[in-house]
């Protein structure tokens, strides 16, 4: 998340010069070691990690706990977006490689934990000093946009992708609802702050698999599905293939289907033929199925799988 020239209806800190609404000599700004290896045991590492003021005002809020530092990093080419509590004390952030391709954007923020009645500080530009500003819950208050980095990550061989989904925290949204995009390499999901929360604690576990894809995963992807099949309908001289070529996920899903099936999908299969539902739990193991045998397992102690199925 890149603020960038964006406007605030209140005074705010920006490391670019250009764009603070403080007196020169205040400053923010997030550091880190730049001169450490960023690449170690297969993971990216922003080492050192700290943010720094020299605002005595913001420096106070922060003592009190009234605001806070946050750090965000994006990767648009791998869709990875996730975001650290950062404060004045240096410390290692970890990312997988496998997670990064490209151009990753690292920024830091201090953003407000409560309602600030009156936000003032004698360190405004002349324009804003004496005034006073009621600041809401979330409202950033300093920013800066940070570094680019650029990740070069070997291609992963087509058969040895696990996934075609990013899950990932949508922090623009406050409500139970589950949501979904569509682009050239992934299907991202996003889900609301308290249940990402909810699906990290569950997602390593096994038992639970089945279940997540099958509330999760599911429903978007046969909704991709029907929508490429309704594209296909549309325009009779695309073929899968094309298909495959502009979104490289659905390569994926063609394979799965080959591996289950023991077939080929064919272009007149799949737009005369396959439902989008059943194509969907066939390329995710089952899932729908699986995950009622899982949770009788678990509920119940007992086992209801076979050993094709554990397989």
């Amino acid at each position: 998340m890149r603020i960038k020239n964006r406007l605030f209806p209140y005074p705010i800190l920006n490391n670019n010069k250009k764009l603070s609404d403080f007196n020169s000599e205040s400053k923010f700004e997030l550091c880190f070691n730049k001169d450490v290896n960023n690449k170690v045991d297969n993971n990216f590492v922003l080492s050192g990690a700290h943010i720094r003021s020299n605002d005595s005002y913001l420096s106070n809020l922060l003592e009190r706990g009234s605001i806070k530092g946050i750090l965000i990093i994006e990767c648009s080419d791998s869709v990875f977006r996730e975001k650290y509590e950062i404060s004045s004390e240096p410390h290692d952030i970890k990312i997988p490689l496998d997670k990064l391709s490209g151009v990753i954007d690292i920024s830091a923020f201090i953003y407000a934990t409560e309602d600030i009645e009156e936000y003032s500080s004698p360190s405004f530009m002349d324009d804003y000093i004496g005034n006073t500003f009621k600041i809401e819950k979330y409202c950033i208050l300093a920013a800066d946009d940070g570094f680019t980095v650029k990740i070069e990550n070997q291609p992963e061989d087509e058969s040895k992708k696990t996934s075609i989904f990013t899950i990932t925290c949508d922090y623009s949204h406050d409500d139970n609802i589950a949501r979904y995009t569509m682009n050239e390499r992934k299907i991202v999901i996003y889900l609301t702050e308290k249940y990402y929360r909810y699906y990290n604690s569950i997602k390593n576990n096994d038992r639970f698999l089945n279940v997540s894809f099958a509330i999760i995963a599911i429903p978007p992807l046969s909704e991709c599905i029907a929508n490429i099949q309704t594209l296909l309908r549309k325009n009779p001289e695309f073929t899968l293939e094309d298909v495959c070529t502009d979104y490289s996920w659905f390569r994926s899903v063609c394979n799965a289907y080959e591996r289950e099936t023991g077939t080929t999908l064919t272009d007149t299969q799949f737009k005369d033929d396959i439902k989008p539902v059943e194509l969907s739990q066939i390329v995710l193991n089952s899932a729908s199925c699986n995950g009622i045998n899982d949770l009788f397992d678990v509920i119940t102690g007992s086992s209801t799988r076979t050993e094709d199925e554990d397989e």
